[in-house]
């Protein structure tokens, strides 16, 4: 699941894996909640003075794990019409997700592998009852890559560690990510 610059690449390239679509960060004060992660050193915890209960927390998480969980199994078919995308996925994130898919699908073309997350909370709004959050993550999608559906794999179609900034909202009572950005391997 990569974005490449060159002609040849681009044909089979994955729009979800946006580079430098940046979603800016407020200057407002930020809450940072870390989960642990098995593929990189735990970040640190700052919370505000008034931090909402760890469930909203978790929430935010699983909702964030799930988009990535929903979109590598439909990306293993190339499945732009998998239900579970829209349990963990809403407005841009949801298109951006929909329409790489059917990109892959159109070129004939799988992603094999699961990107690796790291996720931390960086700000929920407003503190007493968050509605929506940010996240910030340094994903990994080194493990992943795209092959024909003949098995033959796509040249130049591997990845690396790369920032990833995502926004939330709770939308019909459940929190779904509304849009995500990737940036450049290397850029954590």
């Amino acid at each position: 699941m990569h974005i490449h610059h060159c002609h040849l690449a681009r044909r089979y390239a994955i729009p979800l894996l946006v580079v430098v679509m940046g979603i800016a960060t407020s200057g407002c004060e930020q809450q940072t909640v870390a989960r642990p992660s098995t593929s990189g050193p735990a970040a640190n915890v700052a919370t505000s003075t008034e931090p909402p209960t760890r469930s909203v927390q978790d929430q935010v998480l699983a909702a964030y794990d799930g988009m990535w969980a929903a979109m590598s199994t439909a990306a293993e078919r190339s499945d732009p019409t998998a239900p579970e995308l829209s349990q963990h996925a809403a407005d841009f994130a949801l298109d951006k997700i929909i329409r790489s898919l059917r990109i892959d699908s159109d070129n004939g073309v799988v992603t094999k592998g699961r990107v690796k997350t790291a996720p931390t909370v960086t700000e929920l709004t407003p503190p007493r009852d968050p509605r929506e959050a940010r996240v910030a993550d340094c994903g990994d999608d080194g493990e992943t890559a795209k092959y024909t559906r003949a098995g033959v794999r796509v040249p130049d179609s591997s990845g690396g560690r790369r920032k990833i900034q995502a926004r939330l909202k709770v939308v019909a009572g459940r929190w779904v990510v509304t849009d995500f950005a990737m940036l450049e391997v290397g850029s954590c």
